[in-house]
């Protein structure tokens, strides 16, 4: 056995260990026959909910929202609020409004603009120059951020997550360790918390809110493993279906990135 033979069986074993302890640590009730009881029935609703969130995005053409993001490194805990803004098929706009990049606005069009990023870097500076065109991949902003741009928004979590579950359930590598109501951005929601047996998973645990009004995840917390925190997002005041003439939207985008966006 070569050495990245052992190493995967170790990921291997302790992935399965690490399952093993979260089903133990699960509270479930149990049937005469001595099956978990709960099990089934949260499994079912996480599926359900899952259904709604992917039906109620299918109808969307647009959002808008306030994304705080949370993520947790080795430095400590980096915190980013972001206007977020969202077209289908795909463009998006993100305009940094906390502390963090104050200002920094993005755009991204794929196969517009020689697919590359619309890019006004933050401070004084940069309002007086052209809009700087960027690379997706461009090390200034990998360095930055966890994903690609691509990958931002609710649309490309809720359409990994609901394949991912439909697989882990169809193997059998999948436990929903609860189902509870609570709050997401101080409003009603239902929170689901999975976790995926699957070795090749960079987050295999999930807790995701799925919003009591439009159905959609408004909140979710994404876990390197049991317990570690790696990263959680809350899109506040979601707006769906907003136009390009929505005050706020127009408030925040710089009006040269403007000029580009509406000529697509």
């Amino acid at each position: 056995m070569g050495r990245f033979d052992l190493m995967r069986l170790c990921r291997g074993m302790l992935a399965g260990f690490w399952l093993g302890l979260c089903i133990a640590a699960s509270p479930m009730a149990v049937a005469a026959d001595g099956a978990p009881a709960s099990a089934s029935a949260d499994l079912d609703q996480a599926v359900r909910l899952t259904d709604a969130a992917m039906k109620a995005y299918g109808a969307l053409d647009s959002y808008q929202a306030v994304m705080h993001r949370d993520r947790v490194t080795e430095r400590g805990t980096k915190s980013d609020i972001i206007f977020i803004r969202f077209e289908k098929p795909f463009s998006v706009f993100m305009k940094w409004i906390g502390a963090e990049r104050r200002g920094q606005q993005l755009l991204y069009v794929p196969g517009k603009f020689d697919d590359q990023l619309l890019c006004k870097p933050p401070g004084f500076f940069f309002e007086f120059i052209p809009i700087v065109h960027m690379d997706r991949d461009d090390p200034r902003i990998m360095k930055e951020e966890a994903q690609p741009i691509d990958r931002a928004g609710i649309g490309y979590f809720l359409e990994k997550f609901d394949l991912d579950l439909k697989d882990a359930i169809a193997s059998g590598k999948v436990i929903v360790r609860s189902v509870r109501e609570g709050l997401a951005d101080d409003a009603p929601a239902v929170w689901v918390d999975v976790v995926f047996d699957a070795q090749e998973m960079e987050y295999p645990r999930l807790e995701i809110g799925f919003s009591e009004t439009n159905h959609l995840p408004v909140a979710f917390r994404l876990y390197r493993n049991a317990d570690d925190l790696a990263a959680e997002y809350v899109y506040a005041d979601l707006k769906l279906d907003p136009t390009r003439e929505d005050p706020e939207f127009l408030k925040e985008i710089d009006r040269r990135i403007l000029s580009d966006y509406l000529t697509v």
